[in-house]
């Protein structure tokens, strides 16, 4: 059997032309790594990623369901609401000798200790937050999807529609994005996977409130802060609740 020998110069070209077949993006054997070292493809597979991620980022946690207070992890709101308007004044001497060594005369001392029971019952006194009882101090909280939001129900029945702006926390000249309700006015907005609810209070302060749901739905967090400018600090209180059995 006789084989033919191809001259040289063929194989070379033909060589060639296979090589340059093989690195072409339009052959499957040469598709990965011309394509992948393209700029527009690059650009491309990006903007198809983005497509799918946005979506999946900005999943909203579901708070749907019945809770209940969870009080070894809570605040005891009672407690946070006391004292906040207490302003605290020096030392006061413990003994009558030291207040006579201080040459005050019996109607001052009087007068003193008249201004230290006032101050321990201040210091006892729970401030009066009106229609924020019914958010404060409920031991459950009943949360239902409604179009473009949820659905908070309290104890003895007291409702609110939290309603997420689109577009996040913005403010207008105008002030309408507070939208009035029961307690007052209003911001509803997502900050991550935070529900934050931001309240206008009558006649004045402010509550803020932020819904967090921890990781396989075991506990809702309700962390609130509120405002007020007779006050001199803030009442801080995080409330955690358990799924109703």
């Amino acid at each position: 059997m006789r084989i033919k020998h191809r001259p040289l110069a063929s194989c070379g070209v033909e060589s060639r032309r296979a090589r340059m077949l093989l690195e072409s993006p339009s052959v499957l054997n040469g598709v990965l790594v011309p394509m992948l070292n393209s700029p527009n493809l690059c650009c491309t597979l990006g903007f198809a990623c983005l497509l799918v991620w946005v979506p999946l980022a900005s999943a909203a946690p579901d708070f749907s369901g019945r809770w209940t207070l969870n009080k070894d992890k809570s605040d005891d709101a009672h407690e946070r609401l006391q004292g906040l308007t207490v302003i605290r004044s020096d030392p006061t001497p413990r003994t009558e000798a030291e207040r006579e060594r201080e040459g005050k005369s019996r109607p001052a001392r009087i007068y003193n200790e008249l201004e230290l029971a006032e101050e321990r019952h201040l210091i006892r006194k729970e401030a009066d937050v009106g229609e924020l009882t019914h958010v404060l101090h409920t031991e459950s909280v009943t949360v239902a999807r409604i179009e473009s939001g949820v659905e908070v129900t309290y104890d003895n029945g007291f409702k609110r529609q939290l309603k997420p702006r689109p577009g996040g926390q913005r403010y207008s000249a105008k002030g309408d994005e507070f939208v009035p309700d029961k307690i007052g006015r209003s911001m509803v907005f997502w900050r991550g996977s935070l529900l934050v609810v931001k309240t206008l209070l009558a006649p004045r302060g402010m509550m803020t409130e932020e819904f967090s749901l921890q990781p396989g739905r075991r506990r809702l967090e309700i962390h609130t802060v509120l405002r007020n400018p007779d006050w001199l600090i803030d009442a801080d209180i995080v409330r955690v609740f358990d799924p109703a059995p």
